[in-house]
């Protein structure tokens, strides 16, 4: 939907500025994609999520997270998400 991907945008934007908060978006953004089972916007999230624990410090929990959304990318075949993921 529109309002996660403007979540999604707005974590990408503060990300660096303000983690905390970017990481709120994004679980909004999650919320949002799992409500509705928008499986794009869950990998989104869930690497977005993952970027944002890696800023924190919390390699272990980034790990897990950008796993969760390296798997939702590999069942939805996007090449795209998956080299994200994996970078």
């Amino acid at each position: 939907t529109a309002k996660a991907a403007a979540l999604i945008q707005l974590f990408e934007l503060n990300r660096y500025q303000n983690t905390p908060q970017a990481i709120l978006y994004a679980q909004e953004a999650l919320q949002i994609a799992q409500a509705r089972k928008i499986n794009k916007y869950e990998a989104r999230a869930y690497l977005a999520l993952g970027v944002g624990a890696n800023l924190q410090g919390d390699c272990e929990k980034a790990r897990s997270l950008i796993q969760k959304s390296l798997n939702l990318y590999q069942i939805l075949k996007n090449e795209i998400g998956i080299i994200d993921a994996q970078n």
